[in-house]
């Protein structure tokens, strides 16, 4: 997973060692190495804001790949509130005023899998993550946070096509959230059925999911019986 602050750039990479540059036009900008697993990538040159960020990972071995930023990102103010959208997997996040008390930049990654299991009969629709930086000094340092002074609401898009292929009851469509333990938590959610969209609110950040029970008993259970003949 990777992490953009205009202050300060983390990512989280696996290769112990590896080298991570932050590219612009094909021109470095930022650059650092991991260490356990996360590296902070210290800026080598100027950054346009208005230009595209790639990231490239160079192995200790010398191999190499291309990473991916965060897939959307916003702002939240003081005053105004303010959200952060993706399209593609029908996600807005939104908070009001005095949320945060000051400037706060976030960032949205969809996540292929659930970091722990869901349970037996629940089946997830959507996974992802929030992170949140804001500045805490005139130096430009920054702080994550991971809870806010008033609750931010989550509008989760879903389709029909969805619920069917995955055998969801509808009315079971929930957020969840995953806790220190790693347990997953429900929050308050609502369901539009007529809008095809869960409503849910908190005031934290983790790793979250949209998840629904299966179906029915007959989605959950079979029952064999022997065959008797005489």
């Amino acid at each position: 997973m990777l992490t953009i602050n205009p202050k300060q750039w983390q990512v989280e990479y696996p290769v112990h060692g590896a080298t991570i540059t932050a590219l612009q036009d094909g021109n470095p900008v930022a650059r650092g190495e991991v260490v356990d697993g996360q590296v902070l990538l210290d800026f080598i040159n100027d950054v346009d804001p208005d230009t595209p960020i790639e990231l490239s990972a160079i192995n200790p071995d010398g191999t190499g790949a291309l990473l991916g930023t965060a897939d959307a990102q916003g702002k939240v103010q003081p005053q105004g509130g303010g959200k952060v959208e993706h399209a593609p997997s029908q996600f807005e996040m939104a908070f009001g005023d005095g949320s945060v008390r000051v400037e706060t930049d976030l960032f949205y990654n969809v996540l292929t899998s659930p970091s722990q299991p869901l349970g037996q009969v629940v089946q997830g629709l959507r996974h992802f993550s929030i992170d949140a930086f804001t500045e805490t000094n005139s130096e430009g340092n920054v702080e994550q946070v991971t809870e806010f002074d008033g609750a931010y609401t989550l509008t989760l898009g879903y389709t029909d096509e969805e619920l069917a292929e995955k055998g969801i009851d509808e009315a079971t469509l929930r957020c969840q959230y995953l806790d220190d333990t790693g347990q997953w938590q429900p929050i308050d959610s609502q369901v539009d059925t007529a809008g095809n969209k869960v409503v849910c609110t908190a005031d934290h950040l983790t790793e979250f999911a949209l998840v629904g029970d299966t179906s029915g008993p007959a989605a959950q259970h079979q029952l064999f019986l022997p065959v008797v003949s005489n």
